[in-house]
């Protein structure tokens, strides 16, 4: 896997900042053909977790923070192209105008799924860690 490589090689200096992305389909799967998307985001977290326990404990890596992040939907051309047709006229919107749609049926954009992962880097955020953040926009409030 790519964070032993990574650990390893030295790549992972103290205080780093380790920030994986999951998805809401680790907790519940929106679409039947996504299973293998869910299972695959579910261990993500078990992994999150555990990496977070070691990291913390090296000397080589003291400091260093793993979460991850819970990503609902978001208007990307991947989402576009594969989600069912309603969803993607509301991804389509949110690119349109740049505003986010909140709630249980929201969409967000990449930079508001970038501006969470930002607080998880910055200093203020050096006490969280092994955790799984939502952003989400409150589409998926019943996973957390």
């Amino acid at each position: 896997m790519l964070m032993d490589v990574l650990y390893r090689r030295g790549y992972i200096k103290p205080y780093s900042r380790i920030i994986n992305l999951s998805s809401v389909s680790g907790r519940q799967i929106p679409f039947p053909s996504m299973y293998f998307v869910g299972a695959s985001k579910a261990v993500l977290e078990a992994l999150t977790r555990t990496w977070a326990t070691l990291l913390a404990d090296d000397a080589a890596t003291k400091g260093t923070t793993v979460n991850a992040l819970l990503v609902g939907a978001t208007a990307t051309p991947g989402l576009i192209r594969e989600a069912p047709d309603v969803l993607k006229e509301r991804a389509r919107e949110v690119l349109r105008s740049g505003v986010p749609i909140l709630g249980e049926t929201g969409i967000g954009r990449p930079e508001d799924v970038a501006d969470v992962a930002g607080l998880l880097v910055g200093e203020n955020a050096r006490w969280v860690t092994g955790g799984v953040v939502s952003a989400n926009g409150g589409a998926f409030p019943r996973v957390m």
